[in-house]
């Protein structure tokens, strides 16, 4: 597959597609081994993903709601003799389609608001901005990549990220970092860059789960896309290697040394005139 954008492939269809992704380079940061097992024994997705893929359809494709979910009024529970056929009737009624408690809708609605009045407060438009779900491929340095967008902007691209905690900066360094989104917005800009669209800059829209919801806009200091690059170019060391080795550590097969954590060593209950250096 050669450098392209695909600005109308399904999900699915991208997800099969044999390359490196930022999520992929994360799992195989952890091990090769998770990064065969997940790709080969897909999990089903949890209540919380399956809330913010609601989020995600009702922010970028408002368009795609009514064809792929129905609200479940409130009352109907399939307890009760009655209650029970209101229910069979709602599946009936929703055939493919998502059923979601009424609430839930309501709170992916109020995060919708939040998210559009946050985009249009900052200038950088909502839908208008720019195509959503923007499939890219491209060569990189030692592997084929591929990357995934939510939505394009005129300067580059913006991820979308249902959050259930603060968002001021010390909360959101946290995150950003125990969840490696730097990561995930060097490869995204790379990948804008390969295929020849605009890459000045990654926005993040962190949503609040949870009332009151709040949206903050945000992108990343050039230090945190240079280490964000360099834990995607290990990825890819890793990934073109098993391509040739099979998926494996490393470290597989043989015995290696590890001492204790560096804190360690200031525990002074662990501390004698014998100590080794760690």
């Amino acid at each position: 597959m050669t450098t392209r954008i695909d600005y109308a492939m399904p999900a699915a269809v991208y997800h099969g597609v044999d390359a490196l992704s930022a999520s992929g380079a994360k799992t195989l940061l952890r091990s090769p081994e998770r990064y065969a097992w997940e790709r080969d024994h897909p999990s089903e997705p949890s209540a919380a993903m399956r809330f913010g893929s609601l989020v995600h359809c009702m922010v970028l494709e408002p368009q795609q709601v009514a064809a792929r979910y129905i609200a479940r009024p409130a009352g109907i529970d399939g307890k009760t003799k009655e209650g029970k056929a209101m229910l069979d009737a709602l599946r009936a009624e929703a055939g493919d389609r998502e059923i979601v408690d009424a609430a839930e809708f309501e709170r992916a609605e109020r995060m919708h608001n939040a998210f559009s009045a946050a985009v249009y407060a900052a200038g950088i438009g909502g839908d208008e901005a720019g195509n959503t779900e923007v499939s890219l491929f491209w060569d990189g340095d030692r592997c084929r990549m591929k990357a995934r967008l939510d939505a394009l902007l005129p300067d580059g691209a913006l991820d979308l990220k249902t959050h259930s905690g603060d968002l001021d900066d010390d909360s959101l360094r946290r995150t950003i970092f125990n969840y490696q989104y730097h990561l995930q917005a060097a490869h995204y800009l790379d990948g804008l860059a390969a295929v020849g669209l605009p890459c000045e800059r990654f926005v993040f829209a962190f949503v609040t789960s949870q009332p009151p919801h709040v949206c903050r806009l945000v992108s990343l200091s050039h230090e945190a896309l240079y280490v964000g690059r360099a834990l995607r170019d290990q990825a890819a060391a890793v990934y073109a290697r098993c391509l040739v080795h099979g998926w494996r550590s490393e470290h597989a097969g043989a015995v290696t040394e590890i001492g204790l954590p560096p804190w360690a060593r200031n525990r002074a209950e662990l501390m004698t005139d014998d100590t080794p250096a760690f």
